[in-house]
């Protein structure tokens, strides 16, 4: 990959950056759509979107473009984890004192 977009210096850790302040921007969000959108509609929605942007990737002609797919694979990759959490502990699929053990984890 660095070949073929001709990366220079730093460019593959501000591709890593770009991907990380996706994800911690997409987790608020993630979970304020999982109040409003049911779990079995939301969690396959991201995970669709995150493979067909993981699949775009392969298709990058330039960096401006990857730093665009990193950032919203980020984002789609941000909701799974806190959307499982908050499905998990509201529905009653684990005790209290387990689900908040899974968390410190």
């Amino acid at each position: 990959m660095k070949e073929a977009l001709s990366m220079h210096g730093n460019e593959l850790t501000y591709t890593n950056n770009v991907f990380t302040a996706g994800y911690v921007i997409g987790q608020l969000p993630a979970v304020m759509l999982a109040t409003r959108i049911r779990p079995s509609v939301l969690i396959p929605s991201l995970e669709i979107s995150w493979s067909v942007l993981t699949f775009c990737t392969s298709s990058v002609g330039n960096m401006s473009q990857l730093y665009a797919i990193r950032f919203l694979v980020g984002l789609c990759e941000s909701g799974y984890f806190p959307v499982m959490m908050v499905s998990l502990l509201s529905k009653g699929g684990f005790r209290r004192h387990e689900g908040w053990g899974l968390m410190r984890c």
